[in-house]
């Protein structure tokens, strides 16, 4: 058995080195504790092509299932126009479900965190990915608004029990160098989702498929996550984030907690994720309302996933090397105004190509930074990191409630173009109030 030891070589995990033996002879196996106080993993193959696997296994694990996780919410608003063909289901009731997938996710998110703390990140993760495949599988079975409403919120609340197993599963099971690009993959599974979601839209366009037959496809992937989880070699619930020495990386005001600075980032977050949360659910409805045809629409909403899955990694994978957090969310706050000119450009723009153009630069520089700012909000509070991501992550989940359900609402009532207008003057004021909390932060 090889062991892995966080803490400063954690960076570059020594793989092949001779294993500690017991008074016997008999090597040592399970979790032994660092001199930091890091749990140290002992991954129990002797195979150099396993381990290495495993390791990067865990790097995308994050990723793939919040993938999973997200399906349900993602595939309901590019399927509307075939759910229509078996009950009513308008614009309004299209907003209310992902509202209800995100209102759930923020009001369990808290539980989650405590869960993570008892049970260990990967217990709570297969659980979920398990609940998860069985409301694609209701989902598939619904017959009403109201139904698919209510299992929306089933999945939402799944999600937002099982993210901070996931946040935390990166900063413990993650080499620190890959810290970014896990991240980047995780908030690339809403986009990944959407791609699916897409490539259901074609389905049924072209092949005549069911809008039902997609979510069966999507339970068999939340299995197969779930079965994959199983390589993996977690330490039990005495693990601690595994960063290294703050010193190496980062300035000593970096490592303060401040509670104003992380208010201010939270409420940033929220405002400019109401805004670009509505990207996915309705850019084929709202490409349709300016004339372009569904399958057209369809296949603009899979390349603007594809390029937003892309982004996101390459900025988690960047700011890996690039060790300023404060930096990441001035960036951030950069990428919020791109988002703004491409919401601000759908709601105008008359002609096929301004609305690609703002299509792709929607879904890459203004929808790149999620990420990003969970991993410098965790590395600027680093000594609250589990308060952090929680609030963190329940202002974007509370964003991702209000955006679709203001949208839904404003777009069936007055017009598409009046609610991408609406999204675009938020995310702008979530842009003043990020760049408040920045400079806040490095007082």
């Amino acid at each position: 058995q090889n062991l892995v030891q966080p803490g400063p070589g954690w960076g570059a995990p020594r793989y092949g080195a001779a294993p500690p033996t017991t008074g016997k002879g008999e090597r040592q196996s399970g979790i032994s504790v660092a001199q930091n106080g890091s749990a140290a993993i002992v991954i129990s193959d002797d195979s150099p092509f396993l381990n290495r696997f495993r390791e990067y296994l865990a790097v995308v694990m994050p990723g793939l299932a919040a993938t999973a996780f997200a399906a349900p919410a993602f595939a309901i608003g590019p399927l509307s126009f075939a759910i229509r063909q078996d009950f009513p289901f308008s614009v309004a009731q299209v907003g209310f479900a992902f509202a209800a997938f995100y209102a759930a996710s923020a009001f369990c998110v808290g539980v989650g965190g405590w869960i993570v703390t008892r049970w260990g990140s990967l217990p709570p993760l297969r659980v979920g990915l398990i609940v998860t495949a069985v409301v694609c599988i209701f989902t598939g079975f619904t017959d009403s608004a109201l139904a698919v409403i209510c299992v929306s919120a089933l999945a939402g609340a799944v999600n937002g029990l099982v993210t901070p197993s996931a946040n935390l599963m990166v900063m413990s099971l993650v080499p620190h160098r890959f810290h970014g690009l896990s991240f980047g993959m995780k908030v690339a599974g809403a986009f990944a989702a959407a791609t699916f979601a897409a490539a259901s839209v074609w389905a049924t366009t072209t092949l005549g498929a069911s809008w039902r037959a997609p979510f069966v496809a999507f339970a068999t992937f939340a299995i197969t996550v779930c079965l994959l989880s199983f390589t993996l070699r977690v330490p039990g619930r005495s693990v601690r984030p595994t960063s290294p020495p703050a010193a190496r990386s980062f300035t000593p005001v970096q490592r303060v907690t401040p509670r104003g600075s992380l208010l201010l980032l939270v409420l940033g977050g929220l405002l400019a994720t109401i805004g670009t949360s509505v990207l996915a659910p309705f850019l084929v409805e709202g490409l349709a309302d300016h004339g372009i045809p569904l399958t057209t629409a369809g296949g603009l909403l899979a390349l603007g996933s594809w390029l937003g899955i892309a982004s996101r990694i390459l900025v988690g994978g960047l700011s890996d090397r690039w060790g300023d957090a404060t930096a990441h969310l001035r960036m951030v706050a950069v990428m919020n105004v791109f988002a703004a000119a491409s919401l601000l450009t759908l709601g105008l723009a008359t002609a096929a190509t301004p609305l690609i153009v703002a299509t792709v630069a929607g879904f890459t520089l203004g929808s790149a930074w999620p990420g990003l700012v969970q991993h410098a909000v965790i590395v600027t509070h680093r000594r609250a990191q589990a308060r952090a991501t929680s609030w963190m992550q329940g202002g974007t989940y509370s964003g991702a409630v209000v955006g679709p359900l203001l949208f839904g609402i404003v777009a069936e009532r007055v017009s598409f173009a009046s609610a991408w207008a609406m999204c675009a003057v938020i995310v702008v004021a979530g842009v003043i109030i990020l760049s408040g909390g920045v400079a806040l932060l490095r007082k």
